[in-house]
């Protein structure tokens, strides 16, 4: 029993390495030799397993295994190269990163800081109730991301890319190494093709696929130690100087992050309420080098010159896909009082026949809001029954805002009506915080105002 047991566990453990030698498998070369090298001879084909492009001070170079073990450079003009690596990405990879990660190794202990910094983001993001959880918008952006991103990531252990939205009121996207990229409500509202959308995620993929934000990360450290070995000597000469240490302390350059004010709205009995939050992205967010953007930029456009987007498929709607974004974009403008963008927003929304029944409850918010005119307030009527019609629940927001509507009429049977209504369903739902006794009180205050000016 223990050696079938121990045949079984060692089985496992081989189709387990063996799959992780498929998967984590990089992209490599053939090429043939032009001249002897590195022990071997003139003709010999041998393995190209990376490269080094050229330099101002360097020509290009493969990375190739000699003789004896060693992996060395070796100047393409002795090769000549016989295969080719057709994946896009597979090949970005292979001219831009193969040559340091087969020569040096993927530097774990950057890749395990990178890795924290973007688990704690992550999980930031999750107890601070920031991350925008709709299902049919995640799904789409997963199957955008799938479609143009490699399968896997080349970073040592297993790695794939993830699509993370945050709700949050200002326009931003930027990614992590482990593949983590996030994007904003608000970023996603205002995409107008799929274009658009695609070259966006694209640049994000550019950056993780050729290791930007390692590479900025390692020249920092470097940058650190440097600093910290100047310091010491600086300091040694100084307390032989003047017998003393220093008042002031050397400081090191940080990452420099924005802060961002995000406008985030909660689910409850009124469908999106305010709740103000000032979060910050990580600490450590991602800063590029003008030359690193030029890549991510070049990368692609070369991508789209390959595969161009159809912005004219009739069987493809981008402002069906990013409708959620677009509703809770519109709603958090309208809590920040940019009433205006918010109405643009919600019309588009309704002129390619995608609003729901809170666009509708927000349209008429929004005319109330903008106009004042009684044409205005037939118009807000109009959409808060539209919002009756399309809802699946019952929301009393509607409720209430019908009742300050028909209060702006001089309409006061129909006012009161409403509140009491209102007041009615606050009672039903019960008064859980001081928010929800504010509500019950403003109700019954209109409530009484209907009745003494009746």
């Amino acid at each position: 029993m223990f050696k079938i047991n121990s045949m079984k566990k060692l089985t496992i453990v081989v189709i387990g390495l063996f799959y992780a030698l498929i998967i984590f498998a990089q992209p490599t070369l053939h090429g043939v030799l032009l001249k002897k090298r590195l022990g071997y001879s003139k003709g010999d084909t041998i393995c190209l397993s990376g490269y080094y492009p050229s330099n101002s001070s360097f020509p290009a170079n493969f990375v190739v295994k000699s003789k004896n073990g060693v992996y060395r450079l070796l100047n393409c003009q002795n090769i000549r190269v016989i295969d080719s690596i057709s994946d896009f990405w597979d090949n970005k990879w292979y001219f831009n990163r193969s040559g340091t990660i087969t020569k040096n190794g993927y530097d774990n202990r950057v890749r395990h800081d990178l890795a924290n910094a973007g688990t704690d983001y992550l999980s930031y993001l999750n107890s601070n109730n920031i991350l925008f959880n709709d299902s049919s918008l995640i799904y789409f952006l997963e199957d955008e991301i799938n479609y143009l991103g490699p399968e896997h990531l080349y970073k040592g252990s297993r790695c794939n890319l993830k699509i993370n939205v945050i709700k949050a009121e200002v326009p931003d996207i930027f990614s992590y190494d482990d593949g983590n990229i996030f994007i904003t409500t608000t970023k996603l509202a205002f995409i107008k093709d799929r274009e658009e959308l695609d070259r966006l995620l694209l640049k994000e993929i550019a950056h993780i696929e050729l290791d930007h934000q390692a590479i900025n990360r390692r020249n920092y450290i470097n940058e650190k130690t440097a600093g910290a070995i100047f310091l010491g000597l600086a300091t040694a000469a100084a307390i032989i100087a003047t017998n003393s240490i220093p008042d002031n302390h050397f400081s090191y350059p940080r990452y420099e992050s924005t802060m961002l004010l995000a406008q985030v709205c909660v689910e409850s009995c009124i469908n999106f309420m305010p709740l103000l939050l000032t979060y910050t992205p990580p600490k450590e967010r991602p800063q590029y080098s003008d030359t690193q953007e030029s890549e991510a930029d070049n990368i692609a456009d070369e991508y789209l010159r390959y595969f161009p987007v159809n912005n004219n498929d009739p069987n493809f709607d981008l402002t069906a896909n990013l409708a959620p974004a677009i509703t809770q974009t519109s709603w958090d403008f309208f809590f920040l009082e940019k009433y205006k963008e918010a109405l643009e927003l919600v019309n588009r929304l309704e002129e390619k026949n995608m609003a729901i029944s809170d666009d509708y409850l927000l349209k008429a918010k929004l005319y109330r809001k903008l106009y004042h005119t009684d044409e205005s307030c037939y118009e807000a009527l109009k959409y808060l029954n539209l919002a009756k019609k399309t809802s699946t629940n019952t929301n009393i927001d509607i409720l209430k805002e019908e009742g300050l509507i028909y209060y702006r009429l001089k309409d006061l049977p129909n006012a009161r009506k409403d509140f009491e209504e209102y007041r009615d369903a606050i009672l039903e739902l019960g008064v859980r915080n001081d928010n929800d006794n504010k509500e019950l009180n403003w109700a019954k205050d209109m409530i009484q105002k209907t009745i003494d000016n009746n």
